[in-house]
């Protein structure tokens, strides 16, 4: 969120804006030296062939039963205006830190950890890659969309899930209140149906990719971040606790959908999916 600095291609440097119109490219070399970090598999994707600037970012974590079925979780890189902590620094954090913690471990399915470009101006990046998913036909298992999650000013610790009518996001939506429930999560969820338009999920939802929602603070809700859009959007103006537990929701969701390759204990007895999920999570608390 340009707060501090960063190391981008080998120099100490300060990201303060990631809008479209400054035209630099230090926010995906970043995200790309990250990913590269985790050994994952980094596909920079150009979408617009007279515009190089635009540039959806992914990290894939090869599944090793099923490699064909793919989750989806990410969130959009680009910003209105300068820093931008909340939208959507916010996600970015959470989602590297998903990639960070889970490329440690082995998953049934692939993990796609995705930074679309170009949400503030219509979705664009998320609208190229569902349309290329459907194109080749990929196995879509899930699409969990992050969205501003540092703000709650009434310490409620109360989020939105921005789910669509058909039942196979509804079932995602559920999901997630299990994934609260199994992991102790200080988290209270609202689901909303018919969700908003209002994020990349939607991209999705247009071509028929149903199994997916969109979770965030409650920006639509009543309790909306004062600065959203401007430049004092800034990190002082997080809820820490709350946004530490939405990173956790984050990364023993993206756990539990993936399918951990199954766990022995030290009396090599087997564990469940669900209670390796709930271990990685558990391991990493203090992370």
């Amino acid at each position: 969120s340009g707060e501090d600095s960063v190391i981008v291609n080998g120099h100490k440097t300060l990201i303060i804006n990631r809008s479209k119109w400054i035209f630099d490219d230090k926010t995906e070399e970043y995200l790309i030296a990250r990913l590269n970090r985790y050994n994952l598999t980094v596909v920079d994707q150009a979408y617009d062939p007279s515009n190089y600037t635009s540039r959806n970012i992914i990290g894939i974590q090869q599944g090793t039963k099923h490699p064909e079925k793919i989750l989806i979780v990410g969130g959009h890189h680009d910003a209105v205006a300068d820093y931008a902590a909340d939208d959507n620094a916010s996600s970015m954090a959470a989602v590297l830190e998903t990639a960070r913690i889970l490329s440690k471990k082995k998953f049934e399915y692939t993990i796609q950890y995705i930074f679309w470009d170009e949400e503030e101006y219509g979705d664009w990046g998320s609208k190229y890659h569902a349309k290329y998913i459907k194109s080749n036909k990929e196995n879509i298992v899930g699409v969990v969309v992050l969205e501003m999650l540092g703000y709650d000013s009434n310490n409620d610790f109360k989020f939105d899930i921005q789910t669509d009518e058909n039942q196979a996001s509804v079932n995602l939506a559920n999901t997630i209140t299990d994934v609260i429930d199994l992991c102790n999560l200080n988290l209270h969820a609202n689901i909303v149906i018919p969700g908003t338009d209002r994020s990349d999920h939607y991209s999705y939802w247009r071509e028929g990719i149903y199994y997916g929602v969109c979770y965030s603070g409650q920006m639509l809700s009543g309790d909306a971040n004062p600065a959203y859009h401007t430049n004092e959007e800034r990190i002082n103006l997080f809820n820490l606790p709350y946004f530490t537990e939405l990173s956790k929701l984050t990364i023993a969701l993206t756990a539990h959908l993936a399918k951990p390759v199954v766990l022995f204990t030290d009396s090599n007895e087997k564990i469940s999916q669900k209670e390796a999920s709930f271990q990685i999570t558990q391991s990493n608390n203090k992370s």
